[in-house]
């Protein structure tokens, strides 16, 4: 690993993220998900006493009329219970210096058609975010989203328009904050990697989810959950290792390199 790689830790659905040299409590991230079914009421409870430095909220996706599809039909107030948004809002109570992001994905099925097309989406991410800033003003403490998480994946990264998406997420008129977290797969860091260091100035943290590795994609080869460093049968571009040094190596900071372990993985057929 590299003198200023990145070693991370997952928990179910959380990840740390810490400095593997000289490390200092200002320059790690931990990100905790609350990511609650279709039809689920989360429990606020269970996060609580996590040291989360941020909470992703997700996942919503965009629907074909261009409207944000809500992560859970509980999202809003219930008849005699506060909605999943309040909830989550309400963490800010617990953890006040938490950065609070609003999870969106966008899938391979998501395209681009041109800049337009790319600024008119990320202007619904970030009113939607503004509405429910708006549902959640029932207290005296200001509560609201601080930016968003977004995963992107399939085709949209390729496009150069990427980078207009995610700036116009910042830009926006109705955008919160500036905050935003870019989330992306080993899968296809590897094949946008000559173009990270200009996303990479667009966000805080590159999130790189190590759920889908360029090996699952072959549905006969063996995939090693979260490899270190390669081997006789780990390839290097499905390592913890080759990835950092990839991402080092095309101009993305260190410290905006987040690597988030998981306890499965995907294969496709």
């Amino acid at each position: 690993m590299p003198p200023f790689g990145w070693i991370s830790l997952i928990f179910g659905p959380l990840v740390l993220l810490m400095l593997a040299v000289d490390a200092k409590p200002s320059t790690c991230a931990f990100y905790c998900f609350v990511a609650p079914s279709r039809k689920e009421t989360f429990d606020v409870a269970f996060y609580k006493n996590l040291s989360c430095t941020h909470f992703v909220y997700g996942f919503a996706r965009i629907r074909p009329d261009m409207s944000l599809n809500p992560v859970t039909s509980r999202d809003s107030l219930q008849l005699m219970s506060p909605g999943n948004m309040r909830k989550f809002l309400g963490l800010r109570n617990t953890h006040p210096h938490a950065t609070l992001l609003l999870g969106v994905h966008l899938t391979a099925n998501d395209v681009f058609q041109d800049v337009r097309h790319a600024r008119r989406i990320a202007e619904i991410i970030a009113t939607a975010a503004k509405q429910n800033l708006k549902k959640a003003r029932s207290s005296l403490q200001f509560r609201h989203f601080d930016g968003v998480f977004v995963r992107m994946e399939g085709p949209i990264l390729e496009s150069t328009v990427s980078h207009q998406f995610l700036s116009a997420i910042s830009l926006s008129p109705s955008s919160l904050s500036s905050l935003t977290t870019l989330a992306i797969t080993p899968r296809w860091m590897w094949r946008v990697a000559n173009r990270l260091h200009e996303l990479a100035d667009l966000v805080e943290h590159i999130y790189l989810d190590m759920e889908e590795l360029p090996t699952s994609e072959d549905p006969y080869a063996v995939t090693h959950i979260d490899p270190l460093s390669k081997s006789e049968t780990v390839p290097l571009e499905d390592t913890i290792v080759g990835c950092t040094d990839r991402m080092l190596n095309s101009g993305v900071p260190a410290d905006k390199i987040v690597i988030g372990l998981n306890s499965g993985g995907r294969t496709f057929k």
